[in-house]
């Protein structure tokens, strides 16, 4: 047990005989912590409680107004409450006490000249077995003393008695004769003295401007119900003290500037106003309910959630027939889910959800649709509801009813932030599952062009970036499932509001695949642009810019066929550009990736051959591929079955090698010209079955073998020329290549292979003529 004195000073057995005495008792289901202070300014007991909310101290509210002049009961951030007991004199002692088993909390309240009653005989105190006021002790005539003496026994329990001091200057104890001893609850504070406008003025400029502070915590379906926006301007002060003047002539004219002022979105400056007219003429809330409405808000924008409650109560009990009773019925309800958000009381929403439809909303159609949005969330099932308190930018998914509601209340809502948060949860309810199709195109198309700005946000990023996924993912779906032609209507019918829906490689890649597809190649240029431009690796960069060229040959034969001077110098100059693009991206990739790609584009590579558009940098990739097919260096590519099954040293190789050295020499590059030529070094064409393939091996081997001839290259002229006649079994001019090669080998020192080449033209039976030169040579070596 421990106990604490907030005032008094060292009591004695014996107290001086005093009229005044009070005992509250505040009972608790486990240990609450507490601090406490004396503001001597106020000459009131501060009390904090920690883990508690106004709705625990309901025994509190009844106190004896002889001891204690106000209660202000003001629920802090968190989950704590300040109890601040101001007390109607100087002469007013207090202790507090906390007790275990049961928990409670006890405020004595006593005149430090009280001295209980006591038996003359036996100096026993008197004890009053009458029944127990409510919200008091159940000993309510006992002084602390008295209480002790029936509290156990406990070591852990000291008693303190603490001297307060006072300010000489605090206004006099007033006389108790006017108390009449009832208890009732007041919790509003006594306001300013403000008795002219110019005090007025004053206390308002001094006050923070803006609404609540609890407005940006509260789950974002919470909002001020009156947005008016400031119509002063910057004449706002002349403003304040035009009116303040007016405010001043009676009750209902404060009350008015105290709205004005609550219009203008200046809460705790209206509540000044307010306060005055609350203790000066209190029955001009009984005539306008807006007042009474607007102090709820207020206090509501402050997390006074019991005084709002309080205060939405009193619209309904004195305005039944207001539009307003129904807000404020709706706004009781908003009271309750944020107590039991607090407490993680999240079965009670389901309660919350069902006391919706007591709420009478027919004829308020902005009433209906805040009761539509609040069905949303607190419909959900209770184990998703945390979720959604912790994070206040999710959407809900609302259920049935409440979906049916929100649509028939979004065109009636009038407040715009209203329909802004009914439009989000309808988007976001046909977003789910992926889904994509006209009707949720064309609603999206509406939401992203009519809410825009800062006040849209996260919710309007969070919408688009779900949007646009639901559309990638239903283009690439029939992208892969080559509906290329619902893929393009899908991309063709988006509302322009969405902006390019492609922002990533796949979809832009997609789209790309199916415009080519389909047959209209110029479309799809600016998407393979995309996909090169968002790639992520060098394979990516790669595939789109094969692609890319692919079109644009594609685009470039149309607009020749249309005879398109213009358009055709244009594409011609940007194929060039991305041609030696490629060439810059094919260099990046490593060997592995290399071989991957001249599988997947093998068909395209071979097409370039015949293409009349035909590029330099495919023809030199391909060139690039044979070259590792058919050299007997393979190391790189020994795993690589799939590669080596596209690119096998076979007919197919000597006539694309044929193709390939005629390409290069047309595009001047001798060079590779003679690489592709050379490359048929290393097939066997006797191997090969294929006479077509035979002879052109040859042919294309003698024309190698005549330009290194010419280039006075002649080892390698006479070799060639030696191997072309020594592999070409049947061919007629089998015995010529072995004869001049015979000659070359001769002319470069290598006699043995020269000797080797001319036994072997003379033994042939083809060409008599290149047979019997071949013997005359052979006997003029021998001599």
């Amino acid at each position: 047990m421990k106990r604490f004195i907030l005032l008094g000073f060292w009591l004695t057995c014996q107290l001086a005989l005093g009229q005044r005495y009070s005992q509250i008792v505040i009972p608790f289901p486990n240990e609450r912590a507490y601090d406490y202070h004396f503001n001597q300014r106020d000459n009131a007991i501060i009390i904090e409680l920690k883990n508690t909310q106004p709705e625990d101290l309901d025994p509190l509210y009844n106190y004896d107004d002889r001891l204690i002049r106000r209660l202000i009961v003001k629920e802090m951030s968190g989950k704590d409450t300040q109890i601040k007991l101001v007390l109607r004199d100087q002469s007013i002692k207090a202790a507090i006490y906390a007790f275990k088993e049961p928990h409670r909390l006890v405020i004595d309240l006593y005149d430090n000249r009280f001295q209980e009653a006591r038996d003359p005989k036996t100096g026993l105190p008197f004890v009053d077995n009458g029944p127990p006021t409510a919200g008091t002790s159940p000993y309510p005539s006992s002084a602390p003393e008295e209480r002790l003496a029936r509290e156990p026994p406990s070591r852990s329990r000291k008693q303190m008695f603490v001297r307060m001091k006072r300010d000489a200057q605090q206004e006099p104890a007033e006389d108790d004769s006017s108390s009449s001893g009832r208890k009732r609850r007041l919790l509003q504070p006594k306001p300013k003295d403000i008795q002219n406008p110019q005090q007025l003025v004053l206390a308002l400029e001094k006050t923070n401007p803006g609404i609540g502070s609890a407005w940006k915590n509260y789950p974002v379906y919470m909002y001020r119900t009156q947005t008016s926006a400031s119509r002063t301007g910057k004449n706002y002060r002349s403003w304040l003290q035009k009116n303040a003047g007016r405010a001043m002539d009676s009750g209902e004219a404060m009350a008015d500037y105290a709205s004005q002022l609550f219009d203008f979105g200046h809460e705790l400056k209206a509540l000044i106003a307010y306060q005055k007219v609350l203790h000066e003429s209190p029955l001009v809330f009984d005539k306008d309910s807006k007042h009474l409405w607007n102090l709820a808000e207020i206090h509501f924008g402050q997390r006074n959630l019991t005084l709002a409650d309080g205060y939405y109560q009193s619209v309904i009990d004195k305005h039944p027939d207001s539009p307003l009773a129904q807000f404020a019925a709706m706004r009781k309800l908003d009271v309750r889910a944020l107590k039991a958000a607090d407490r993680s009381q999240w079965d009670i929403f389901p309660k919350l959800y069902a006391q919706l439809d007591t709420i009478q909303t027919q004829a308020l159609p902005e009433l209906r649709s805040l009761v539509a949005i609040r069905k949303a969330y607190w419909g959900q099932d209770p184990a998703a509801i945390p979720s959604i308190v912790d994070d206040k930018h999710k959407l809900p998914t609302p259920d049935a009813v409440a979906l049916n509601q929100l649509e028939s209340t979004q065109s009636v809502a009038e407040n715009p932030k209203t329909v802004f948060l009914i439009s989000s949860i309808l988007l976001n309810d046909k977003l789910r599952n992926l889904q994509w199709n006209q009707t949720t195109a064309n609603f999206a198309g509406k939401y992203f062009k009519r809410f825009q700005g800062k006040a849209t946000e996260p919710f309007r990023s969070n919408l688009l970036a779900q949007t646009k996924k639901n559309i990638s993912h239903n283009i690439l779906k029939s992208a892969d499932t080559n509906e290329s032609l619902r893929a393009i209507n899908m991309l063709e019918n988006l509302p322009k509001s969405l902006g390019s829906a492609t922002d990533s490689r796949d979809l832009a890649w997609a789209i790309g695949e199916s415009y080519r597809k389909i047959q209209q190649p110029q479309k799809a240029v600016p998407y393979y642009e995309q996909a090169k431009a968002l790639s992520t690796d060098k394979i990516q960069e790669f595939q789109a810019q094969m692609y890319l060229i692919q079109v644009l040959k594609r685009s470039l034969d149309i607009e020749i066929a249309k005879n398109n001077t213009a358009k055709m110098n244009s594409l011609r100059k940007k194929l060039q550009g991305e041609d030696a693009k490629l060439a810059q991206t094919w260099d990046r990739l490593e060997g592995g990736d290399k071989l991957a790609m001249t599988v997947q584009f093998k068909e395209h590579l071979e097409a370039n051959l015949s293409d009349s558009q035909s590029t330099k940098t495919h023809n030199k990739i391909h060139l690039w591929s044979w070259t590792k097919a058919i050299t007997p260096s393979k190391q790189d590519i020994v795993d690589n079955d799939t590669w080596k099954s596209s690119y096998q040293a076979n007919a197919e190789a000597i006539f694309t090698l044929s193709q390939l050295s005629k390409e290069f020499l047309q595009d001047g590059d001798t060079l590779n010209h003679r690489k592709a030529k050379s490359l048929l070094r290393n097939i066997d064409p006797g191997t090969l079955q294929d006479q077509k393939a035979e002879k052109l091996w040859a042919q294309e081997l003698t024309e190698l073998a005549e330009i290194h001839r010419e280039n006075n290259e002649y080892l390698d002229a006479g070799r060639i020329y030696a191997l072309t006649g020594n592999k070409s079994k049947n061919w007629e001019k089998r015995a010529e290549a072995l004869y001049k090669g015979g000659l070359l080998l001769y002319r470069s020192g290598r006699r043995e292979e020269a000797l080797q080449a001319f036994e072997q033209a003379a033994n042939d039976g083809n060409n008599l003529l290149y047979a019997e030169l071949a013997k005359k040579r052979l006997e003029q070596l021998k001599e």
